[in-house]
């Protein structure tokens, strides 16, 4: 029975994996048909299944609110050096997904860490004043902080 309950934890962890990856891919302008065509299935079918509201391959220019990109596809080799660069241009991750990072621009340069899940650093990092970034997949935790000024405590 065991091994059943595994299987059904690891299919709902898959189905949210999938469904940030095709959010990841819409929001950077892959088509339903394209995406379909990946996961084996019409347009429409991919669509029903992974359709979701506010998703949309286009960003709104009427949009008054800030600026959002997604960062992918990245791995664990290259999304660190990604996140510093953008970070001094001052984007900021708000959740990681499967080889992504969702972004949100800021007017400060911001600065990213990631770490092991449940490691000591994971649990100094929120005093020190970073926000852990939802999401992530195991065995990395990410975490993220405005860029602390010369006078400020919680600088390295």
């Amino acid at each position: 029975m065991r091994a059943v309950e595994l299987c059904l934890t690891m299919r709902s962890s898959l189905r949210e994996v999938t469904q940030a990856a095709v959010d990841g891919a819409r929001r950077n302008g892959a088509s339903w048909a394209a995406i379909g065509e990946i996961l084996g299935s019409s347009r429409q079918a991919a669509q029903q299944m992974y359709g979701s509201a506010g998703v949309d391959a286009a960003p709104s220019a009427v949009d008054a609110a800030p600026a959002v990109r997604t960062l992918y596809p990245v791995t664990a080799f290259d999304e660190m050096g990604k996140l510093a660069k953008l970070g001094a241009e001052g984007w900021h991750a708000i959740r990681v997904g499967l080889q992504s990072h969702e972004l949100v621009q800021d007017t400060r340069p911001w600065e990213h860490v990631r770490v092991l899940q449940g490691s000591r650093k994971s649990t100094r990092l929120p005093i020190e004043g970073w926000t852990e970034v939802p999401g992530g997949t195991f065995p990395w935790v990410y975490f993220t902080r405005p860029v602390p000024g010369p006078r400020d405590s919680t600088r390295r």
